[in-house]
Formats: structure tokens, C-alpha cells, sequence
């Protein structure tokens, strides 16, 4: 929080010692905190604090805006977090009765929690120690925090209060694309979270259609089936009439597979099911030929490494696959040993000579990077890898990496670029104007709770040019929740799929209109098409 633009400007007396609220048995005790200034739409906004209830009914963190009156300043919240005395935890939008979440707190002791919201956007999100769900809000302007005891002698006290507009140093220093201007609605055919939602889908676009195509499904699909919780969905959405068609169910259920697509065929490669347990990864490659009137799945040759969390792109007519995680439970699923650094490429015109290893990743081996295809070259953004500790895997080690690294098929080489501007993995790419990849969602490394480090704020790259930019007030809502998302981009806008939070799954599309500062055509002197 110290590295981002501090918006809550508490005064020193109480930085130091906190507030403690006290009503009376007729009146609540309130204390509005400007903010230093008046954020803009599309800024993420994060205030963590810590705070517990003293006794009484009722002790509040709201933000909201000031209201001019006709002899007085009224402080209006419209939304607010409330501690309650039967240890629940509430949240009220504007005047609403409140609404009971499925979080606790213990009267009388400390507490961490955050609150995370777009500005704009009508999601909060909700951290509690180290569980974390989303809550429904109504967009309206924000200029201060405010905190309340209720009345009935109700008592409370708030530390450790921190406001902040979210953006990470390294990203902060970049040159400004542009700007995405989200909307949101829900997947129909999946429940919405934190139980239910999707992640680990293929997502692909083909022409002005969009496809979603297997996942993880936490709460499990409608079916009574002991694998359930892994989707065997594929759905098509023409953004044009905001209308979902349900295609063939894939061959077997696949969570964290990947998809790639022609102007005619959605591949669908990877993944892995739960069901016979042990959690099994696959190496199946299906293809189903959209122009046909009954489309049909039809298998491929298979992956030489069968794997999840792998990179999986289109060039030309070789479809190409990278790195990702060979699941071992003997190895306990993901380690030094689990984590792959193979390459293949399969030549859709001569299938019968299968897949054929080209160029391994340089090291380290990695998953969960995010990835495009331009102009014959494969781009691999970040990732993550594993470093054992100790003998025996005692211990691992976790690593998320800043690289860019370029496979050109021709020659078989990998070549470094511009590392992106922080360590990012589980994050997913598209391709806009066939020159710049727009890169979605990840973590960055893990703070204390709940200074979490979800990665909200979208990032360019421009594969001409070989330069990063960042999307100025464009986080996505309702701050960074989205790992293991789908991303594709039809047009000139960018669609991003599901996503994965903590203890947490999202059922969300985001529709983002990506309005670049050069406007249409691209800047002089460029030679994007």
C-alpha cells in the first residue's frame, strides 16, 4: 500500500492510535475521512484496516460521498461493512436493509479486512482475514470513508486505516495506451460464485463468436456425476445479439485445458479430470468444424506430454503447445518434477506424423503464462515454476517470473524481449490489431493479509515495437480477482471469461471497449495493419 497513491489521508493522532467510536443509547457516533481527492471512473480502489466491535449492535466502515445540505455537510455512504453483535458480518448498499454474509468476527478482538472496488462498477470486493467473496453495489461517486457506532452505546475501534488508487510502481511509470471501458453480465449456463463459477476454460474467438469450452466448476455442473466439477460445457456467444448456444458436450469432461481456433475449427487441448481419482492430466487434442450445421468433436492426435496450465496457439497451419504442468500425485500434484518446459507443433496438414518436439522453454520450466501468436512467432509473458527446498520435495518453492521470451519457428530459437513490469502468472493474453497482446488477470507475489497482490490493471504489449504499455483508469472489476480467466478479443473489444479468486470462483463476462489514446488509425509511423 505504501508504493500507491494514497487516498485516505487519516491525520497523524489517529494513524497512530486508531479510532475507537462510541454511541450513545440515542445516537450513533460517526467520523467522516475525506479522501485527498475525488477518484475517477475505472480506478481501482483497495482500504484494508483492521477494526473490532467493543460491545453493542453494530460497528461500521462505509464509503461514500458528502451531501450538501441546507445548513450542514451530511455524509452519505453507499456501501458499508458492518460487525454485528451475534458475530456476523453484514454488508448495506445506500439505504437497503443489510444483508448477512457468510463471514464472521469474534466481539472484542482485532480483525483484518479490505474492500476493493472499481470505481464505477457494482461489485465489492470483500476481504476477511484470508477468505475473500464479492458483494453486489450500485456505482455512485466516492470522496470519503466513514465510520460508525450505532446507537445503543455501541463501541468500537478501527486501526491500521489505509486507502489507496491501486497500481503497481512498475506498471505506474509506463506510457499510457489507452482505456477499457467494462460492463459486465454473467455467464447463463454457469451459477454464480464464490461456490459456484468457472475457471481453467478454453475461451477463443472465431470471426464475431465467441467460444467457452470446458473448466472447473467448484459446486459442480447440474448433473449427479462423480466428476461434476469438472465441465464437459462448450457454449457459443454472438456479442452482437448477447445470445449463448449450447454445441456439443466435449468427448470427456477437461478443467484447465486451453483452446486455439482458425477461421473455420475450435481446438480444444489438455486439461485434466478429477473423476476416476487420482486427478489425471490428458494430452486429448479435439477439433469441431464450426461450419458445419451439426458440428461434431473429433479427435486429433494427442499432446506427447499430456499436461494443464500450458500455452496453446494457432501459427499458421501448426498449432503449437508450451511448457505447463504434468500433475503427479505421487509428486503431490505440482513441484520440480511435475513442471514442463516441452514444446511441440503439430502440422494441421500432415496429422499423421503427429506432434514433434521443437526448441524446449529456456529455463526455468514454466506454466501458467500468458501467451499470443504474431506475425509467426509464439509470445510467452511470465509464468510460474517450482524450486525444490530440501531433499524429497521437504520443500517448494513457489516462483512467479518476469520474462518475455519469443519462439520463432522458422529458425527454432527462443529470443528474450522487454520483461513485463512485474512477476505475473495465471494471467491469459489476446491479440488486438493482430500487433498488440492485451494481458488479463494473475497474481503477483502475496502479501499479508489482506494486502493480497491480485493483478487488476490490464497491460499492452506491443510485439512490433517490443514496448509495454498500461490501460489508465481501466482495472478490471471489482479488483483484480481473475486467475486462470479466459480472454479473447473480437474487434475492437476484449471479453474476459470466469476467473478464479480466493476461496472463490466468478461467473462474470467482463465487455470491455478498448478505446486507444491514438484513436483509429494507429499512430503515425507505425507499421500495424
Amino acid at each position: 500500500m505504501d508504493d500507491y497513491e494514497t487516498l485516505l489521508g487519516v491525520p497523524s493522532h489517529l494513524a497512530a492510535a486508531g479510532v475507537r467510536l462510541e454511541g450513545t443509547d440515542e445516537a450513533r457516533r460517526t467520523q467522516a475521512l475525506p479522501l485527498a481527492r475525488q477518484p475517477k471512473t475505472g480506478d481501482h480502489l483497495r482500504f484494508i484496516f483492521r477494526a473490532r466491535l467493543l460491545r453493542g449492535s453494530e460497528l461500521t466502515f462505509g464509503f461514500g460521498r458528502a451531501m450538501a445540505e441546507a445548513t450542514h455537510e451530511k455524509s452519505s455512504p453507499s456501501f458499508q461493512l458492518s460487525l454485528l453483535a451475534d458475530g456476523t458480518l453484514a454488508y448495506r448498499v445506500n439505504d437497503k436493509p443489510s444483508t448477512i454474509l457468510d463471514l464472521t468476527h469474534t466481539t472484542g478482538e482485532w480483525q483484518h479486512y479490505g474492500l476493493d472496488y472499481v470505481v464505477g462498477a457494482d461489485l465489492v470486493l470483500v476481504t476477511v482475514g484470508r477468505h475473500q467473496l464479492t458483494v453486489p453495489t450500485q456505482p455512485g461517486a466516492i470522496n470519503r470513508v466513514i465510520l460508525t457506532a450505532d446507537k445503543g452505546n455501541s463501541a468500537g475501534e478501527f486501526d491500521g486505516l489505509r486507502g489507496a488508487v491501486v497500481i503497481e510502481p512498475g506498471m505506474r511509470v509506463l506510457p499510457v495506451f489507452g482505456s477499457i471501458r467494462w460492463t459486465r453480465s454473467d455467464l447463463p449456463f454457469i451459477a454464480p460464485g464464490p461456490k459456484a463459477g468457472v475457471s481453467g476454460a478454453g475461451f477463443s474467438a472465431v470471426a464475431a463468436h465467441l467460444y467457452h469450452v470446458g473448466g472447473f466448476i467448484p459446486i459442480g455442473d447440474e448433473t449427479t456425476d462423480a466428476g461434476r466439477r469438472t465441465s464437459r460445457f462448450a457454449y457459443q456467444y454472438e456479442p452482437a445479439r448477447k445470445a449463448w448456444t449450447r454445441l456439443p458436450d466435449l468427448p470427456a469432461r477437461r478443467e484447465y485445458g486451453v483452446s486455439a481456433s482458425s477461421a473455420t475449427t475450435l481446438y480444444f487441448a489438455g486439461g485434466a479430470r478429477q473423476q476416476p481419482k487420482p486427478y489425471t492430466p490428458a494430452a486429448d487434442l479435439w477439433a469441431l468444424d464450426l461450419t458445419r450445421d451439426d458440428p461434431a468433436w473429433r479427435a486429433l492426435p494427442s499432446l506427447t506430454v499430456p499436461r494443464t496450465h500450458l500455452a496453446f496457439e494457432l501459427l499458421g497451419d501448426h498449432l503449437i503447445a508450451a511448457g505447463g504442468n504434468e500433475y503427479d500425485f505421487a509428486a503431490k500434484g505440482y513441484g520440480p518434477t511435475t513442471i514442463r518446459d516441452t514444446v511441440e507443433v503439430l502440422d494441421l496438414n500432415a496429422l499423421s506424423a503427429g506432434w514433434k518436439r521443437v526448441a524446449p522453454m529456456p529455463p526455468p520450466s514454466r506454466g501458467w503464462t500468458a501467451a499470443v501468436a504474431a506475425r509467426g512467432k509464439l509470445f510467452l509473458f511470465g509464468g510460474l515454476t517450482f524450486q525444490s527446498t530440501g531433499p524429497e520435495r521437504s520443500g517448494t518453492k513457489k516462483t512467479r517470473l518476469r520474462e518475455t521470451l519469443v519462439l520463432d519457428l522458422e529458425s527454432n530459437r527462443w529470443t528474450s524481449r522487454t520483461p513485463p513490469p512485474c512477476a505475473v502468472s495465471g494471467w491469459r493474453a489476446a491479440l488486438y490489431r493482430d500487433r498488440y497482446a492485451i494481458l488479463i488477470g494473475g497474481t503477483l507475489d502475496t502479501g499479508t493479509p489482506p494486502a493480497y497482490r491480485w493483478n487488476a490493471q490490464p497491460l499492452v504489449y506491443d510485439t512490433i515495437t517490443d514496448t509495454w504499455y498500461r490501460l489508465d483508469a481501466s482495472a478490471t472489476p471489482p479488483g483484480g480477482v481473475y486467475n486462470d480467466p479466459g480472454v479473447a478479443v473480437v474487434g475492437s473489444t476484449l471479453f474476459v471469461a470466469g476467473g478464479e479468486a480466493i476461496a472463490a470462483h466468478y461467473n462474470t463476462l467482463l465487455t470491455g471497449e478498448i478505446v486507444p489514446h491514438w484513436g483509429d488509425p494507429p499512430p503515425p509511423g507505425s507499421t500495424a495493419r
